[in-house]
């Protein structure tokens, strides 16, 4: 066995550091000692001479992936694996062997996981090959949960690059089948904190994603239940509205925390349903207002071209609006009667407002002079200062609570309009 151990080391050697040799020579020398160290285990049975003979297999293999030409990608992927296969075993062998040795031979393990990982191949095959390595390094959880979380991610990148073109449902797919993956990485990492810590890190980027999915997934089928509703019958069946409505609901409790804008669209079609199906404009109106707060704490982004947000900006107008209508008209109602109690007064003050602003003034400070200490008719203006002067005496933020305030202060509310028409 020696003499066989000895010339497969040699041969080794040779494909190493033997200058200028053409990579199909090398790699033929590789083969050869595969094939040497192969046979010199099949002549024992001590597990440390075991574990080192797996130990140069598998390096033989790693030695081989570099000088394969690239297209021959399935090869690469087969020396690989074969590599992880045989080192696997060589760390099950080598149990008595210093705690140096086996950490050095981790390293390498996790090393040629990574090189697994950026092939430039397709990731179905990627992801194939670490799946077959998963298998071997059952033995070493340490080394599993690093292959585990190296996949995971393989698949959770996968699903986002799925929701940047809007596959939502094919993103939700892909994170079903990984979570597995994350679960069991969690428990094998649990003796190695880098790992566990970032599998941690993963999951909850991975619960994240997920919502984002399965609440987009949500709201859209909720939208496509509502257009044909609101393109079919004359009559809603209002039950099914409601079900609707818990849909987009729920599509907002699984963003929370998640994603901002997504959350505040979902919200958004609550507020429309409420205006448009429902008719209940307060409900509406708070809808639409959290999803434009919501909007608003994503600044400096620029939302205002979204659909869903001019409808938001839209409604809350038209409130603002009729609220503006209608305090209009309540004021207007109120003032009338004072009004009409006043059109004498008015009546004198628009004849010497239409004689000249120096008639105007003297018949103000003559017939209703201003209530504030101190505010005496100025003699010594003239012109546009004077009317400034005057317009400080009678204009309602400069008016004080009085015995007949609101007689008053609609009367310094129409004087006003005369001084600065």
């Amino acid at each position: 066995m020696e003499k066989i151990l000895q010339e497969a080391n040699e041969k080794y050697k040779k494909a190493n550091t033997t200058v200028g040799m053409a990579p199909i020579l090398k790699r033929g020398l590789y083969q050869d000692c595969i094939k040497l160290y192969l046979h010199a285990s099949s002549m024992t049975c001590s597990p440390d001479s075991l574990a080192s003979i797996a130990r140069n297999i598998g390096a033989a293999h790693n030695r081989t992936s570099m000088i394969i030409d690239e297209k021959e990608m399935v090869m690469i992927h087969y020396q690989l694996c074969q590599c992880i296969y045989y080192w696997s075993i060589s760390l099950s062998r080598g149990f008595s062997r210093p705690d140096d040795w086996k950490i050095s031979l981790a390293e390498m393990t996790t090393e040629v996981i990574d090189k697994i990982c950026a092939l430039q191949d397709a990731q179905e095959k990627i992801i194939s090959s670490l799946l077959q390595c998963e298998k071997y390094l059952t033995p070493h959880p340490s080394l599993r949960s690093y292959l585990l979380f190296q996949l995971s991610t393989l698949f959770f990148n996968s699903a986002v690059t799925a929701q940047s073109k809007n596959e939502w449902s094919r993103s939700k797919d892909i994170l079903c089948s990984v979570s597995r993956y994350i679960e069991e990485a969690l428990e094998c990492s649990k003796e190695n904190k880098e790992v566990y810590y970032q599998v941690v890190d993963l999951k909850e980027r991975y619960r994240i994603h997920f919502n984002i999915a399965e609440s987009i997934q949500l709201r859209n089928y909720a939208d496509s239940i509502l257009s044909s509703s609101l393109l079919g019958d004359e009559f809603l069946d209002m039950d099914r509205m409601w079900e609707v409505a818990d849909m987009y609901k729920n599509a907002c409790i699984l963003l929370r925390e998640c994603d901002v804008e997504q959350e505040a669209i979902s919200l958004s079609r609550l507020g429309k349903m409420f205006d448009r199906i429902f008719k209940l404009e307060a409900k509406a109106h708070d809808y639409y207002r959290q999803s434009l707060n919501l909007s608003l704490s994503l600044m400096p982004r620029d939302l205002s071209n979204r659909d869903w947000h001019k409808e938001c900006v839209d409604f809350i107008q038209k409130l603002q609006q009729e609220a503006a209508r209608r305090a209009d008209e309540e004021r207007a109602n109120e003032r009338q009667p004072i009004l009409d109690e006043l059109k004498p007064e008015l009546d004198l003050i628009k004849q010497n407002s239409e004689k000249s602003m120096e008639n105007l003034i003297e018949h103000l400070y003559s017939k209703h002079p201003p209530k504030g200490p101190n505010q005496k008719q100025p003699k010594s203006l003239v012109g546009k200062k004077l009317c400034l002067a005057v317009i400080q005496h009678y204009h309602t933020d400069k008016q004080k609570p009085y015995d007949d305030t609101r007689k008053w202060f609609i009367l310094c509310e129409e004087i006003t309009k005369y001084l600065t028409g």
